[in-house]
C-alpha cells in the first residue's frame, strides 16, 4: 500500500473515529449511536460527502430559503391561481385545436389491431382490465402488485394500510416527510402519481370501451379537487408533479377523441401542466442537490411541458432548463460503465424510463437532447443487458427498490426488465444479448411506434463473454453455461443505499439462487423492519458480530464508506478486498475462482483492532424459496422437480456452525415474503464455499 493510501485512510479513520477531546470513539450498541457519539466535524464531513461537495451550497440555500419563510412565501397558491394561467381564456373551439396539435407532437397512439397482434386476450383482461376493474371496485393498485382500499374515486390523502389520512391547507413544506404519527409518506404519493391512467389509456386504445376513457376523467378531475394547488403533500416533491403530470398527458391524449373528452376537462389539465411545471421550477435546484434520479424527473416534467406547450410565456425557459438538468445530470448520474449513481436496479430502470421519454419527444418535436447525453444513456442499456435474464426478465434485486415503474407500458411483469431493455436498445440502435421478449414489445410500440414490432429480437445481438466488468459502478460477472455469478464492490463515487459491499448474486437456469433482499418500506415505526432491509445481514456477505458495514447518518445516508483496497476482474477469477471502517475496523478480502460451473469462494477476515484475526464471523447465503434444500452429507442441495440443481459445501480449518434460519425478502414495495437462509459461523476468519451449478448428469460432489 503506498503512501498516499495509507495518508487517506488515516484522515478518514481520524474524521469518521475522533471525539472532540481526541479519544477513540466507543460504538455502544449499533451503527446509530456511532452517528449520535460522533463529533461535530466528523459528522458535518460525513454528511457533505453523503449530499455531494459540490450540492452543500444548494442544501444551504434550501435550509435558508425553508427557515427564512422564502420557500413558503413561493408555494402560496394565490400565486398559482386560475386566472394567473396563461391559458386560462382560449375559447373552447381554439382549445380543441391546441390539444390537436399538442397530438401531434406527442407519442403517436397505436391502433387496436397492433397491441392485439402483441398481447392475447386473455393475457390483457388478466393484466390490464382486472386492475382497472378492481380500482374502479374501490382497491386501487400500489406499487404494482397489492391494492389498497381507498374508494373510486379515490382518496387520495388516503394512507389505508395504516388507516391514517394526509392533511389538506397546509402547504407542502410543512407537512412533506415520513415518520411521526403518518408512516411512510410513499403510501400516499403512490395514488395520486397516477400510474392507473396507463391502464385506462391502453384499456382505450385496445377496444375503445368508453368506460375506460371516462374513468379517465374522473380519475384526474377527483386528484384535482382533492389536491388544491401546493396545499397536500402530493405537491411536495417536485419528482412526483412531474410523474403525475407524464401520466396525465399520455392519457388525454390517447382518449382524446373520446366524447367524454371536453373543453372544460381540457382546460383543467392545462392549468395543471402549468402550475406542475411552476411548481417544478421553483425548486428544482433541491432535486438536483439530491443526486439522484428526482433532478431528471423534475427536468423531465419541464422539458415536457416546454415541448407540449410552446403558447406559454414560460415555454422557452422551462424547456431551456429541462434540458440543461438533463444533460448535466445525465452526465454526472450514469457513470462511464453504464452504472447509475443510485447502485440500484429499480432506480436504474427509473432513469431509464425518464431519458426514453425525453429522448423520444425531443427528436418528434425536431429538438433533439445532445449526442453525448444519448451515447451515456445508451451505455446505461449495455448495462442492464448483462444481468436481465433470457426467460423471466428478471435481474438481481440490488439496491433500493421503492417498487416505482413510472411507464407500466406492457403486461409484462413488475419485475421483468424486458420492456425497457427493447424499448432503449430500439429506440437507440443499440445491440442486446438475444433473447424472447414477447409481452415486452408492447412498451417499445407505445414509445417507438410501428416500426417496433416488425421483429421481437434486435436484428444483431454482441457476443456473450465469459465475464463482464463494469469497474466504476462495481459490479464483476462470472458466466458459466446456464447462468453467472455477480460480485458487488468498488469505492463509492456517490452515496450507497445499503450495506450490500462484497454481495454476490448467483443465477442458474432462470432462478435467482442467491439473492439480495430488497427494500420493503423506506421508513417503518417497528426498528427492526426498518433496519432489516439495508443490513449486511440482508445480503450474501459476512458480517462480523453485529456491525454493519458502515455507520447509519440520517435520513438515506451513510456514514464511514467502505474503503476498496484490491480489485481484481479475470475471466475465471475475482478478487475484492475492503476495509472496514466502523465500531472495530477489518478487513475482508473475498475471492472467486470459476472452474465451469463450479464457484470457490474464499473469504478471509482480520480484525485491525490487535486481535489477529479472531471474532466471530456468520457468512450468510439467501438462497431461493422456489427450490428444496436438504442437506446431504457434506453438502446442502437445491433440489427442483426432482432435479438437482445446486450443491452448497463450507470447508474451514476450524469449527463452523451452518444452520437454515428463517429470513426475508421484498420483491415488491410493501410486501415481504419469507425465504431460508444459510448462515455459517465461524471463528478464525478463513471460510471457503465452493457452489456448484448443475444438474443430475454432473458429479455427486464439488471437489
Amino acid at each position: 500500500m503506498d503512501g498516499k493510501r495509507k495518508a487517506k485512510i488515516a484522515v478518514r479513520d481520524w474524521l469518521g473515529r475522533a471525539t472532540p477531546f481526541g479519544e477513540r470513539l466507543v460504538h455502544k450498541r449499533g451503527s446509530e449511536n456511532g452517528y449520535y457519539l460522533m463529533n461535530p466535524l466528523a459528522k458535518a464531513y460525513w454528511i457533505a460527502k453523503g449530499v455531494g461537495w459540490d450540492n452543500v451550497p444548494r442544501r444551504l440555500l434550501q435550509s435558508f430559503a425553508l427557515r427564512s419563510g422564502r420557500l413558503i412565501r413561493s408555494q402560496n397558491p394565490s400565486l398559482y391561481a386560475s386566472d394567473r394561467c396563461p391559458l386560462a381564456s382560449i375559447e373552447p373551439s381554439n382549445r380543441i385545436s391546441q390539444w390537436h396539435r399538442r397530438r401531434e407532437r406527442f407519442f403517436p397512439m397505436p391502433q387496436s389491431e397492433k397491441l392485439r397482434s402483441i398481447v392475447p386476450q386473455d393475457t390483457w383482461n388478466e393484466q390490464v382490465v382486472a386492475p382497472i376493474q378492481s380500482a374502479l371496485a374501490g382497491h386501487y393498485p400500489m406499487f404494482s402488485h397489492w391494492t389498497s382500499p381507498v374508494g373510486w374515486p379515490p382518496n387520495f390523502q388516503s394512507d389505508a394500510t395504516h388507516q391514517i389520512d394526509w392533511p389538506v391547507g397546509p402547504l407542502w413544506p410543512r407537512t412533506t416527510r415520513s415518520g411521526g404519527e403518518r408512516d411512510d409518506i410513499k403510501l400516499v404519493w403512490e395514488p395520486s402519481r397516477l400510474t392507473l391512467l396507463y391502464h385506462l389509456a391502453r384499456a382505450y386504445r385496445f377496444d375503445g370501451d368508453e368506460t375506460f376513457a371516462q374513468a379517465v376523467w374522473e380519475l384526474i378531475e377527483a386528484w384535482v379537487d382533492q389536491n388544491p394547488v401546493n396545499q397536500t403533500v402530493a405537491w411536495g416533491c417536485g419528482q412526483e408533479v412531474a410523474f403525475r403530470w407524464m401520466a396525465v398527458l399520455f392519457s388525454v391524449i390517447a382518449v382524446l377523441e373520446s366524447p367524454a373528452t371536453t373543453p372544460d376537462r381540457l382546460k383543467k389539465v392545462d392549468l395543471l401542466a402549468w402550475q406542475s411545471a411552476k411548481r417544478i421550477a421553483s425548486n428544482i435546484n433541491y432535486a438536483i442537490s439530491q443526486e439522484n434520479n428526482h433532478a431528471l424527473s423534475e427536468a423531465v416534467g419541464l422539458w415536457t411541458v416546454g415541448l407540449m406547450y410552446p403558447e406559454l410565456p414560460e415555454a422557452e425557459q422551462w424547456k431551456r432548463q429541462g434540458r440543461t438538468t438533463l444533460e448535466s445530470e445525465v452526465s454526472r448520474q450514469i457513470y462511464e460503465d453504464g452504472s447509475y449513481v443510485q447502485h440500484s436496479m429499480s432506480y436504474h430502470r427509473v432513469m431509464l424510463d425518464d431519458m426514453l421519454w425525453a429522448i423520444r419527444l425531443g427528436s418528434i418535436n425536431n429538438d433533439p437532447l445532445r449526442s453525448e447525453t444519448i451515447e451515456r444513456v445508451g451505455s446505461a442499456i449495455r448495462w442492464l443487458d448483462q444481468f436481465v435474464d433470457d426467460t423471466t426478465g428478471r435481474v438481481p434485486n440490488l439496491g433500493s427498490n421503492d417498487g416505482a415503474n413510472i411507464l407500466p407500458l406492457s403486461c409484462s411483469d413488475y419485475l421483468d426488465y424486458r420492456p425497457v431493455l427493447l424499448a432503449g436498445s430500439t429506440m437507440l440502435g443499440i445491440p442486446v444479448r438475444d433473447r424472447e421478449y414477447g409481452l415486452a414489445v408492447e412498451k417499445s410500440l407505445w414509445l417507438n411506434g410501428d416500426a417496433s414490432i416488425a421483429t421481437n429480437k434486435p436484428a444483431t445481438t454482441p457476443a456473450e463473454e465469459s465475464y463482464w466488468d463494469a469497474p466504476k459502478g462495481g459490479y464483476a460477472i462470472l458466466r458459466h453455461g446456464k447462468g453467472y455469478l455477480l460480485l458487488k464492490g468498488s469505492n463509492y463515487r456517490d452515496r450507497p443505499g445499503q450495506c450490500d459491499m462484497q454481495h454476490v448474486d448467483l443465477w442458474h437456469e432462470h432462478e435467482n439462487v442467491l439473492r439480495d433482499a430488497g427494500s420493503y418500506f423506506y421508513y417503518h415505526r417497528d426498528p427492526q423492519w426498518k433496519k432489516l432491509f439495508y443490513s449486511v445481514a440482508s445480503h450474501n456477505s459476512v458480517q462480523y458480530g453485529s456491525r454493519e458495514q458502515m455507520t447509519k447518518g440520517p435520513n438515506f445516508l451513510w456514514f464511514h464508506w467502505p474503503f476498496v483496497e484490491e480489485r481484481i476482474v479475470h475471466p475465471t477469477h475475482l478478487k475484492l478486498t475492503v476495509r472496514y471502517n466502523t465500531t472495530t475496523p477489518y478487513r475482508h478480502c473475498r475471492q472467486i475462482d470459476r472452474d465451469g460451473s463450479l464457484y470457490i469462494i474464499r473469504d478471509s477476515l482480520q480484525t485491525l483492532d490487535g486481535k489477529n484475526g479472531e471474532g466471530d464471523y456468520v457468512c450468510r447465503w439467501r438462497i431461493s424459496p422456489n427450490w428444496q434444500w436438504q442437506w446431504n452429507e457434506p453438502q446442502w442441495v437445491g433440489v427442483k422437480d426432482d432435479r438437482t440443481l445446486c450443491r452448497i459445501e463450507f470447508r474451514s480449518t476450524c469449527r463452523i456452525d451452518t444452520q437454515i434460519v428463517e429470513g426475508w425478502e421484498s420483491l415488491y414495495y410493501g410486501s415481504k415474503s419469507k425465504l431460508p437462509v444459510m448462515e455459517v459461523r465461524f471463528q478464525n476468519g478463513e471460510l471457503e464455499t465452493r457452489i456448484e451449478c448443475c444438474d443430475d448428469a454432473q458429479r455427486s460432489n464439488p471437489s
